[in-house]
């Protein structure tokens, strides 16, 4: 039959009318073309569901929908769009409906939300599911010859249907949660107060973080060092207290005290030494999050622009799908890994280091920390696409540090784990013991392809357990307390993805593991945006550190702890809608 591809945007329609045109003949049916903008379509306002709700009033409250529809969204471009597909659709001259919309859970909602609004006899027409991880030619083609109908079950995930369902239902909760609780506080406080299921408990973590900074009182405290000269060379060590830690006094008078006791006179005597060989292993993958978080670190690259730079990429066929929660890839990849190789190299930083050998690739196929069907739940982590060829100079300065972050994250696995050789010697002067840590990399690894990785531990002479040491004058270190900082788009995206570390109890945290942190990749960039632009929170300086403004603390006050406040309701709901896909 006579279809219509919808796609998401209008770059996605260009890219699968020229795919159609170059392999028409291998497919069994024929194709038109359409694209929305996004949400074309939108949940109603309250009055217009119900006049009566038009008012607010605690009494209105909770307003909960007799029956859910769609209507057409009035935003300019948008409107236009929702008219230009429903006029394709009524000339009555296709036999199914493609529904091209980006291969996640919002993707599905833009086109079932628009769906819903089709008169009864365009509702008759059989719509299929287009599932797509990259756009690569092979992968675009794969996915016109595997089209899904409501019943089939999308890779690595449940049915179309399923996902369908818990896209419509997360859509209603967010709109009984927010209008509801909206409307309730604003009443209650007298100011129009913004509330959201995700928004709310972030919000509340920068404020959390900023009300502890606020409130940390700075105070000095001393801590003893001294130089030891050992024949083999000199070492810095730290007088330790009774029960083995760094002694920090509080009080100058006290470590003077102590610091008089010390004879340099004396010899001291090394009376322990502990060596331990650790290996570091690569990092994972990147996850959309995970990438944002390394691009502000490393670059300094905003998260707006880090999203904007991976959905070009993507656009361009050069990065697989960029909204994923994924850091792994699945068995069935690992026989591309040459392939992915030669694709990472494309970035010049990378052309130096050799092809993975058939050994190593087999012996990487069966770390779980990379390869794990398990953890790939729609969508695989970040990855070039294969058969690349790009002209790295072509690409913006953002552009080629985000493709170069995804591409080195493929060669790190294979150029082995740095090897640190960590020492600990207990030095004795005068009944005190002084701590020394030291280490030596014995294997650089996959170190020499991050420049930005950073060794502060001090490299130690060659000692022995009985061997005597001459100790320079002891010396009083001053420092002071430090307030916990604040977060950054590093520091954020772990704290969002890893949020069951801020819960308490073992059920919250079991749920929020299965959510998979708080928010999903596709709305932490937007989510905070919007805080900034409400005044809620504030982003400064070269790091991007999310401060609370004084608003933003007030509401979180005003809700008193209240459950919306907190990321354990989100992640029940996260938990149950991933049950329902």
């Amino acid at each position: 039959g006579h279809g219509l591809f919808i796609a998401e945007k209008s770059s996605f329609k260009k890219t699968m009318e020229k795919l159609y045109h170059k392999y028409a003949t291998e497919l069994p049916y024929t194709l038109d073309f359409e694209c929305f903008a996004g949400h074309v379509v939108e949940l109603p306002k309250p009055a217009e569901f119900n006049p009566n709700w038009a008012e607010w009033k605690l009494e209105n409250l909770p307003m909960i929908p007799a029956k859910w529809t769609y209507k057409r969204s009035a935003m300019p471009g948008k409107d236009r769009r929702y008219d230009a597909v429903m006029a394709a659709l009524n000339t009555g001259k296709y036999d199914f409906i493609i529904n091209g919309g980006d291969p996640e859970r919002e993707g599905q909602l833009i086109q079932d939300a628009f769906f819903s609004t089709m008169n009864s006899n365009l509702k008759t027409l059989p719509i299929y599911r287009f599932w797509n991880n990259d756009e690569k030619d092979e992968t675009l083609l794969k996915g016109l010859k595997n089209l899904l109908s409501p019943d089939d079950k999308i890779p690595g995930g449940g049915t179309v249907r399923h996902l369908s369902e818990a896209s419509f239902l997360r859509a209603r909760l967010d709109w009984l949660l927010g209008l509801n609780s909206t409307q309730a506080l604003s009443l209650k406080t007298h100011a129009k107060v913004p509330i959201g299921r995700v928004k709310t408990p972030i919000l509340k973590i920068i404020v959390d973080r900023e009300l502890e900074i606020r409130n940390f009182k700075v105070e000095p405290f001393w801590t003893i060092r001294a130089i030891f000269n050992h024949e083999n060379g000199d070492y810095l060590g730290t007088l330790l207290n009774e029960d083995g830690k760094v002694y920090q006094f509080f009080d100058k008078a006290e470590a003077d005290s102590i610091a008089s006791k010390l004879d340099p006179t004396q010899s001291a005597i090394i009376t322990d030494k502990k060596v331990n060989v650790t290996r570091e292993n690569a990092p994972q993958f990147f996850s959309m999050s995970k990438l944002q978080g390394a691009a502000a670190k490393i670059y300094g690259i905003s998260m707006p622009e880090s999203l904007n730079a991976l959905q070009w990429l993507y656009e361009q066929k050069i990065l697989s799908y960029p909204r994923t929660d994924s850091r792994h890839i699945t068995e069935a990849m690992t026989v591309d890994i040459p392939e992915l190789f030669k694709s990472a190299q494309q970035a010049p930083q990378l052309v130096k280091f050799k092809q993975p050998t058939p050994e190593q690739i087999a012996a990487f196929a069966k770390n779980k920390s990379f390869v794990n069907d398990k953890e790939v739940r729609g969508h695989t982590a970040l990855m070039p696409t294969t058969n690349l060829l790009l002209d790295f100079n072509k690409m913006t300065e953002t552009q080629q540090n985000v493709f170069y972050l995804v591409a080195r994250s493929v060669v790190l696995p294979f150029l082995g784990p740095i090897v640190k050789e960590k020492t600990e010697i207990i030095t004795e002067l005068s009944g005190f013991k002084f701590k020394t840590n030291g280490s030596v990399i014995k294997e650089a690894g996959w170190m020499v392809a991050t420049p930005e990785y950073n060794s502060k531990d001090q490299v130690l002479p060659a000692m022995e357990i009985g061997d005597p040491a001459n100790v320079v004058s002891p010396e009083l270190k001053e420092g002071k307390t430090t307030p916990p900082k604040r977060y950054t788009p590093d520091s954020m995206m772990n704290v969002l993805e890893n949020i069951h570390t801020l819960l308490e109890s073992d059920e919250s945290k079991l749920a929020m593991k299965k959510a998979e942190g708080l928010g999903r990749p596709s709305t932490r960039t937007a989510i905070l945006e919007a805080l900034a632009s409400g005044q809620m929170i504030t982003v400064s300086g070269k790091k991007q550190e999310y401060g609370a403004t004084d608003f933003g603390i007030d509401l979180i006050m005003a809700l008193k702890n209240n459950i919306i406040t907190s990321p354990q309701l989100t992640a029940t709901w996260e938990t149950r809608l991933q049950d329902l896909e």
